[in-house]
């Protein structure tokens, strides 16, 4: 299995791209992660000739065929700009042409984020309109949503003692990140992993995040 994942910081955090290859293949499934991601970055942005992450996108599409593709939109933006996000969508998956695409939802800004305050969001007012953009470009495009905002707002809310964000209140921290993989690796293979040492967590973290992605993702 060849997957190509594409989007910014939300996703080369933590590696979570190794950690996705890490644990589908401690399961026993022959696997090679590719990622091409920039800071702060929009997909549309790929999509430009001129652009180095476009020409590395060739490259790889050149010389893989690739089983998955994994995008992955701006947080913000994915809903202040939906009509942009559902275009890139759609030219990222005619420039790659995989058979499956997933679109990684990212998670909300914490409460206490400037951003929040600025815009007079909350946590659970940013998780519903991302949640809510991603499904709908998903939909539009015919490619499968992997809701890892909707588990990290649900995570949030009944296990606050875990620890899912970096200092910033809006990345990842590792075990946030952990969250993405197992979302991804439950809608990539439709099961939750039978082994998981590749995570590098807890069992008690372990059981809480495998809970909230079968509940959401079933």
């Amino acid at each position: 299995m060849k997957i190509l994942m594409i989007g910014n910081s939300g996703t080369y955090c933590n590696d979570m791209p190794v950690i996705l290859e890490d644990l589908i293949r401690e399961n026993g499934t022959e696997i090679r992660v590719d990622s091409v991601t920039k800071g702060g970055r929009q997909l549309v942005q790929n999509l430009d000739p001129a652009d180095e992450k476009h020409r590395e996108i060739a490259e790889l599409t050149a010389e893989n065929r690739y089983d998955v593709l994994i995008l992955q939109e701006h947080t913000v933006y994915s809903f202040l700009e939906e009509e942009r996000f559902a275009f890139a969508v759609a030219g990222l998956m005619k420039t790659v042409s995989a058979p499956r695409t997933l679109l990684y939802s990212t998670a909300p800004r914490k409460e206490g984020h400037a951003e929040l305050a600025e815009h007079g969001w909350t946590s659970a007012d940013m998780a519903f309109a991302v949640y809510g953009a991603y499904k709908r470009v998903a939909t539009q495009c015919g490619a499968e949503l992997s809701p890892s905002t909707m588990c990290f707002y649900w995570l949030s809310q009944i296990h606050a003692e875990l620890n899912l964000y970096a200092a910033d209140n809006a990345h990842p921290s590792y075990l946030g990140s952990c969250v993405a993989a197992l979302t991804h690796y439950q809608k990539i293979l439709g099961k939750l992993p039978t082994l998981h040492a590749a995570l590098r967590i807890g069992e008690d973290d372990y059981r809480k995040i495998a809970e909230a992605v079968e509940v959401l993702i079933g």
